[in-house]
Parts: structure tokens; sequence; C-alpha cells
């Protein structure tokens, strides 16, 4: 094993604590899978959002919500700019993983890793939020607060995309000789680490844990055959397995022993976090488009076609 210094607390001090010899090959096959997970959100997501604005006829439900538009937009959005820094750790691996990546590209591109991580979970909330008010609110309050709920969602997406990127550009100018060993993000940021970031990220998986767990008891007389419904319950559900419970998880094991879980499983976390986004953006185009209405088929097969997917129209 070797020891690597990892930024643990707010001060200029680092800590040193081993390195297992398995995360080389561990990282390598995350940041792979993550690559992968990337390029699934972007093309699926994105053929779903082509649907909705140009060929609406194709969906199984009349349209979609301003929220959940908002929260596919973030995904592509999110894939886009976090990409960069995924492909930059694969193509540079080394089996040594020593002198192997430059501390500023860690740097510069690990912003887009880290506000790709806060947005996902920001939009989720909102998307929530939303739907408890589409749930609980009669229709003409509803209809007066929406404009207030998109103002909060631009205005929260903008506000932690800023907090996040200017926490890691105070790191400038960085001690790049001491961090010619760095593999991640994480490790080229001395002054404050993911501290910030993963503050901001524990109090909206709170959140987020709460409105899920509000919203599903809500929804158990809504109809389960609706389109919608069937999106909103998989993303809340998959939000919660593989987003806010393992970033729980890993704040209590951090608190009480003091070393963060990417010590023993590396990129693990980050990957189950894209994963989520990459099942859920397959899952939406399965389920809200229509391929029958999307394909050339004879009238009486398309007829068919329609009866068969009326009960998923609201």
């Amino acid at each position: 094993m070797e020891t690597l210094p990892t930024p643990m607390t707010s001060t200029n001090a680092t800590t040193t604590h081993s390195y297992l010899g398995y995360m080389t090959w561990l990282n390598l096959g995350c940041n792979i899978g993550i690559v992968l997970c990337h390029a699934i959100v972007i093309a699926f997501t994105s053929y779903l959002m082509y649907c909705s604005i140009f060929d609406r006829k194709s969906l199984r439900c009349k349209q979609l919500s301003w929220s959940l538009r908002t929260f596919l937009t973030t995904h592509i959005v999110g894939s886009l700019i976090a990409i960069p820094y995924q492909v930059y750790l694969t193509a540079k691996w080394s089996k040594d993983a020593t002198d192997t990546y430059d501390p500023y590209t860690l740097l510069l591109l690990g912003i887009g890793f880290l506000v790709d991580i806060q947005l996902v979970s920001v939009s989720a909330f909102w998307l929530t939020i939303e739907r408890c008010l589409v749930l609980t609110l009669p229709l003409s309050f509803r209809l007066h607060i929406e404009k207030w709920i998109q103002l909060m969602t631009v205005s929260c997406l903008s506000i932690w995309t800023a907090i996040t990127a200017a926490f890691v550009l105070i790191e400038i100018p960085l001690n790049v000789d001491k961090m010619r060993h760095c593999q991640s993000v994480g490790c080229v940021l001395p002054k404050y680490g993911f501290v910030v970031p993963f503050y901001m990220k524990i109090g909206i998986s709170f959140l987020n844990l709460f409105a899920s767990c509000f919203l599903l008891m809500s929804m158990k007389s809504e109809n389960p055959l609706k389109a919608k419904n069937r999106v909103i319950k998989v993303t809340i559900m998959m939000e919660v397995i593989l987003d806010v419970l393992p970033t729980l998880i890993n704040q209590f094991i951090l608190v009480t022993t003091k070393i963060p879980t990417g010590f023993y499983i590396g990129q693990l976390g980050s990957f189950t976090i894209v994963l989520n986004v990459a099942i859920c953006s397959i899952y939406y185009t399965v389920i809200l488009i229509d391929r029958s209405k999307s394909l050339r088929i004879g009238p009486m097969q398309s007829r068919m076609a329609t009866l068969n997917s009326s009960r998923f129209n609201e």
C-alpha cells in the first residue's frame, strides 16, 4: 500500500491515510462505468426531450410538467459537463498511479463533476415538491404557485452551481509539486476539500428523503398506471436507494471513523449516483414514449396501439 495525503478539513493541513492497492483497478472500472452511464443519459434523455418538444404525439401523457422537463434538462447538462472529467481520468489511467494526472486539469474538469452531483439532487428535490403540490393543493392555488416553483428551482440550481465552482476555484494557485500523486479532484483541494459541496449534498439529500416519503404516502390513492405517476415513483425510489442513502451512509462512516468511504470504495459512490440517473433515463424513455405512435404502421395497428396505450394518458 502507498499513502496519499487527502484533504479532510477546512484547514491547510492534510490528513494521510493508507491507499489500498486494489483502488487503482476499482477506480478504472468505476470511471469507465461512469462514462458509459453519462453517454446513456445524454442519448436517452435528449431523445425524450426532443419528443416532448417536437413530437408530442409520441408521448403517452399529454405533456411533461415544467419541473420534469427541468429535471431532464439538468441531467443532460450535468452529464455534458461531467463526462470530460471522467474521460480524462480513464484516458490518463496508469497502473502505477503516480505522476499521471495534471493537478490543474483535475481541478478545472472536476468542477463539472462536482456541479453535476449537486444539480441532479437539487432538480430531483424540486420535482418532488412540485408533485407534492399537485396532489395536495387545489387547482387555482396550484397555478398561482407554479411560477414561484419555477423561480425557486432556477435560483437554487444557479446558487448551488456558483457556490460549488467558487469553492473549487478558491484553491488556485495549487502547490503542484505536492499534488503529482493525485488521482481525483478531491486530492487537489487542500484548503477546503469536499467540505462545502459535501455538506450541501447532505442537506439536499435530507430534504429529498423527507419530501420523497411524504410524496409516496400522498400517491397511494393515485392511479398507478398513469405514466407520470410511475415515472415519479421510480425516480424517487432510485434517488433514495442509489443517491440519498449512500450519501447519508458515507457521512455516518466519516463522522464515526474520521475516514471517508472513498479510501475503501474509491469512485464507487460516484458511480452509483450516475447509475441512478442512467437507469431513470432509460425508464423515462420506455414509459413516456409510445413507440407505436412514433413508427409508420398500418391504420388497424395504429388503432390497436392507441387503445392499448390510452390507459397511460392523463
